[in-house]
């Protein structure tokens, strides 16, 4: 008999329902772990993650600790040893992140793929049910009634035929909605992935910044010998040569003229510039500071602001722009050290004086946040941090700077007084 077939259908189907229900766990692959099993290495990832970020702060920590102290030799030598630890562990726990982003995915394509295989037979059972529907449809009622005993056991019949069509619809359109947003969070996680991955690329670049920590490290023991005497005759002879410096930056000033239209650089306030570091404390600020009316900066005022970051902290570009120009000739006793100047094409440019390594060439197009070097304490630097000055780009020239420690002559950027611009005015 056909309903007794259709009957039957059914019952294998509801079956089906109820043996691959989304609650099942069912594991596709015999070489995959399991949802469970991957969810339980997603956890003791997240612990991992968590211990090793309390380290870095820990050493963070003790780098703003021990840069606030006194300088000494064995400071310096304690300082880079923190800040090789904290890259290290900041390389570890990108390494992490990405191990668990790709367990996540890894979990969530079981289960898209287990709910593949449920829409998969569900929707065969489904086919197979509606085939017996259409049968039974292209019958007479007369038929229908003439198969039973009375008229309501073929209703009901009706009625249940019905209902099962919608049961079974309505499963397999909640298979397909859960497929959808499992879908859709595998995208974000690929995302991430990306991301992550973009990420550690960097950090595996940073690992030439410990590279020039341990080579900064052996200089210092070498240079010192490891007496604190002979470092704080280094310290003496980087304070009187940027008092040279700073002696001749001020005659080349007072020689430029420049009368700054307002109109022609983006207003204060207009928040155009994102952090070059991650750090943003602020050791030195701009214009006619205490420090400055000390007698510092020649009682002209600082052309920039200085900011704490450890040697081969990365440091990126504060706006989009083009490199205008570079320098790579360094001398611990000579000017701005490793600098980079970025044109940002809204009448300001942007130094980045100090560095430990560059990462850009002059002529290249960057943008916002991008790496272009590593900070440090090149030319007379007395401790690491970058130099940040930001300039009206019409003022903006250029010198020929002899140092006279060590005779190497090297191009400098200059502005007349005016054309120096507060860089907190644009943070």
């Amino acid at each position: 008999m056909i309903f007794c077939d259709t009957i039957t259908a059914m019952r294998t189907v509801i079956t089906m329902l109820l043996i691959f229900s989304i609650t099942t766990p069912i594991n596709l692959f015999a070489q995959t772990p399991s949802i469970e099993e991957l969810q339980n290495k997603i956890k003791d990832n997240q612990s991992k993650v968590k211990q090793i970020e309390e380290e870095i702060r820990k050493y963070e920590k003790e780098l703003k600790q021990v840069q606030g102290e006194k300088m000494t030799l064995q400071n310096a030598i304690y300082e880079l040893d923190i800040s090789r630890k904290k890259t290290n562990a900041q390389i570890l726990l990108t390494e992490n992140k990405i191990k668990k982003t790709k367990e996540n995915i890894l979990s969530l394509t079981e289960q898209i793929n287990l709910k593949l295989l449920q829409i998969e037979r569900n929707s065969k059972g489904l086919a197979q049910a509606l085939r017996k529907i259409h049968e039974a449809d292209n019958e007479t009622l007369i038929e229908i009634f003439l198969k039973h005993e009375s008229l309501a056991d073929a209703w009901i019949t009706m009625e249940s035929l019905r209902r099962f069509q919608e049961i079974v619809t309505q499963k397999v359109n909640e298979l397909k909605d859960i497929k959808n947003q499992l879908e859709e969070a595998k995208n974000e996680k690929e995302k991430e992935k990306r991301i992550l991955g973009a990420e550690k690329e960097e950090l595996a670049s940073n690992k030439k910044s410990l590279d020039i920590t341990r080579q900064t490290k052996s200089r210092l023991l070498k240079s010192t010998k490891n007496k604190e005497s002979e470092y704080q005759k280094i310290l003496s002879a980087k304070r009187k040569a940027k008092e040279e410096f700073e002696a001749q930056m001020a005659k080349f000033e007072a020689q430029l003229k420049f009368v700054l239209d307002k109109k022609s650089i983006p207003e204060k306030g207009s928040k155009i510039f994102t952090w070059p570091v991650p750090n943003r404390y602020i050791t030195q600020y701009f214009g006619n500071t205490k420090f400055a009316r000390s007698g510092a900066y020649n009682g002209r005022g600082h052309n920039g602001i200085d900011i704490r970051a450890s040697i081969g902290t990365r440091v990126n570009a504060v706006l989009d722009g083009v490199v205008k120009d570079t320098n790579e000739k360094v001398s611990r006793y000579c000017q701005y050290g490793k600098w980079v100047l970025i044109d940002h094409k809204n009448g300001l440019t942007t130094l980045y004086a100090h560095l430990s390594e560059i990462s850009v060439k002059k002529g290249q197009n960057v943008t916002t946040g991008q790496r272009i070097g590593y900070s440090g304490n090149t030319g007379y630097a007395t401790g690491p941090h970058l130099h940040l000055t930001t300039y009206a780009s019409k003022a903006l020239q250029f010198k020929q700077y002899k140092c006279k420690t060590t005779g190497i002559v090297v191009k400098v950027p200059i502005s007349a007084y005016e054309g120096y611009l507060n860089p907190l005015d644009y943070f």
